[in-house]
């Protein structure tokens, strides 16, 4: 009796304490064919937000999406877009805020053909401290 008890506690220990949390979401969604393709749409709720999605894949084009969404963290707020095309890669925008007043507005983007993955934003420390100390700035990076 006392291997099977040092067995069981060892087997909870190692399975309760090496898993990663796992966070519930909830996803509403719907499918339907549309002229010359598929296209799918819906909403998914996480502890962090809601973020919506649209997707039309097509023979001729591929898979053609779109993600929205925004979401709160204990050090500000985070809301975006993205749009994915085989031919065009990923573009996106993101707007952050933090708690201390400094803001960041970015737009990203890939190039599938080029490799590239380019960007730019602003960044605004504080707008109360510095109402006029923001800066920009741009990067271009090429992936292997």
């Amino acid at each position: 009796m006392k291997k099977f008890l040092i067995a069981s506690v060892v087997a909870l220990v190692f399975g309760f304490g090496t898993t990663s949390k796992a966070h519930a979401q909830i996803a509403y969604g719907y499918t339907f064919p549309t002229y010359g393709g598929i296209q799918s749409a819906g909403m998914v709720f996480t502890p962090y937000g809601a973020q919506t999605f649209t997707n039309f894949y097509s023979p001729f084009t591929g898979l053609v999406g779109q993600t929205t969404g925004n979401y709160a963290t204990p050090w500000g707020t985070n809301s975006f877009t993205n749009f994915y095309s085989p031919f065009t890669g990923v573009v996106g925008q993101s707007y952050n805020t933090n708690i201390f007043g400094a803001a960041n507005s970015l737009m990203y983007g890939s190039n599938p053909l080029t490799g590239y993955r380019y960007g730019s934003g602003f960044y605004q420390p504080n707008t109360y401290v510095s109402p006029f100390g923001g800066y920009n700035y741009g990067w271009q990076k090429w992936r292997r």
